[in-house]
């Protein structure tokens, strides 16, 4: 929400503002970059005093950034309410996989994961739609107002609603105990496999983004007709994230990751050989990103669970590590794609995307032979 619903607003902000688009573009840098920032940080913290309190001072954060950015008159103090606004989101993103993984089992909190990934699949649509409205009808400001509201009612209601899930708690806090969650974390080969899995996962999408668009362009699309094409692979997330939650995740969350990854290759391959082969129908794009879509929903829930069960007592620095490492994956593969002039070539942006999903797919054989290998050891 908070990156989807700024859109409409930032053409309208630069013009009022008078600045340049690259001043305009770090409300969105500077919110992902304390969004991937905040979760290292605080993950850590959560495993010595507990999620709530990380959470809870999340939501302020959120509300007091939508403060500033509702009095802002000038680009330097909105992009600080926007800082501080990403930093709260990350707080509470990280600190709810944490909370998700302490309250259940592993194969029930890849369930609830699922379920939170469908809201998740569907509000950035909504939010994207309502924003364009808003902004229509009481400008930029507008949408400030949104976010601002959306910070406050987590501040009056979580407090309420929200229990501790962590109860292991340590005395006082100490540079060393968070080096050793860290490294503990870190040599764990399951948990940088899963992790690699969910940030190549989430990279793909964030990339994709980035460069689909000027495909679109190219082939003439309208505004309006991108919407609705662009608008169907969340559709089609959503749905993985349902078929994951009641049918897939019953056959084991490593399973259900390696059919993700292999529909995910599928969709890639089939995105590639449409733009190799020239079609210029739309349903060449729309149709491989929906399989893509539906595969991240078999995919991203289950590596998220399965990352963050394997850190085991580090719960909390597992989440904030993966979380970090899929905004950095969306990053990376997107600075690449540009850099080589995928937003000029769709075959060199395809090449690229397809790459990183092979190194997903090997990723997903490694874990689920590794589990087989653990599964034989058990019955001997």
């Amino acid at each position: 929400m908070g990156i989807t619903l700024i859109t409409p607003a930032l053409p309208l902000i630069r013009a009022e503002m008078g600045v340049s688009a690259n001043a305009v573009q770090f409300l969105f840098t500077g919110y992902l970059l304390m969004l991937a920032a905040s979760q290292l940080v605080i993950g850590p913290f959560s495993d010595l005093y507990g999620r709530r309190p990380f959470i809870l001072a999340g939501a302020v954060m959120i509300a007091f950034g939508g403060i500033i950015t509702i009095l802002s008159d000038s680009i330097t103090s909105l992009t600080l309410g926007r800082v501080l606004q990403g930093v709260g989101a990350g707080a509470c993103i990280s600190m709810a996989r944490a909370m998700i993984n302490d309250a259940f089992e592993r194969q029930e909190a890849a369930k609830k994961m699922a379920t939170v990934q469908s809201i998740q699949a569907i509000v950035p649509i909504i939010a994207l739609m309502t924003g364009g409205a808003v902004v229509a009808q009481f400008g930029w400001v507008g949408v400030m107002w949104m976010i601002f509201g959306a910070g406050l009612t987590l501040v009056i209601f979580l407090p309420f609603l929200l229990r501790e899930t962590f109860f292991d708690f340590k005395p006082s806090f100490s540079p060393k105990a968070v080096g050793r969650a860290y490294l503990h974390v870190l040599k764990i080969p399951l948990f940088l496999w899963f992790a690699i899995v969910s940030g190549t996962q989430v990279g793909m999408f964030f990339a994709m983004n980035g460069f689909l668009p000027y495909r679109y362009a190219a082939l003439g699309v309208s505004t309006l007709e991108f919407g609705f094409w662009f608008g169907l692979t969340p559709v089609a997330y959503f749905l993985g994230n349902l078929a994951n939650r009641f049918f897939v995740v019953n056959l084991g969350i490593e399973r259900a990751v390696l059919i993700g990854c292999i529909l995910c290759s599928l969709s890639l391959i089939a995105l590639f050989a449409t733009q190799y082969l020239g079609v210029t129908s739309v349903l060449g794009i729309v149709l491989p990103c929906c399989l893509f879509g539906f595969s991240n929903g078999l995919t991203i829930a289950n590596t998220v669970i399965g990352g963050i069960k394997s850190a085991g007592q580090y719960a909390g620095t597992g989440s904030g590590v993966i979380g970090a490492l899929q905004m950095i994956a969306g990053s990376l593969l997107g600075s690449i794609i540009i850099l080589l002039g995928g937003d000029r070539d769709i075959i060199v942006a395809c090449t690229v995307v397809l790459i990183a999903g092979m190194i997903s797919l090997g990723m997903a054989i490694v874990i689920y032979r590794h589990t087989q290998k653990q599964g034989l050891h058990k019955e001997a």
